[in-house]
């Protein structure tokens, strides 16, 4: 597996499974960073389609945790995510 491809992979699982809302953040963002170097780097490469579904899907995820942690901070109520 290639490093950037393995860097993003980590960092995005790392932030789904992070339980404390303050490291969540942090590795929401760091997982960000990377895929989005990750996308800059496959633009305008052909044989890739499958990976760039992947990052886009990974990005999108990360929004609707974000989006779930705000709820349930804004709730003041302990949430269990299930991924």
């Amino acid at each position: 597996m290639p490093m950037l491809r393995q860097k993003w992979d980590d960092l995005s699982e790392a932030a789904v499974f992070e339980l404390n809302p303050t490291n969540l953040l942090v590795r929401v963002d760091l997982a960000r960073k990377a895929i989005q170097s990750r996308l800059i780097e496959l633009d305008g490469k052909d044989g890739n389609a499958n990976e760039k579904r992947r990052l886009v899907d990974a990005a999108r995820m990360l929004e609707m945790l974000l989006k779930i942690e705000s709820t349930s901070s804004s709730q003041n109520s302990v949430t269990v995510r299930i991924f």
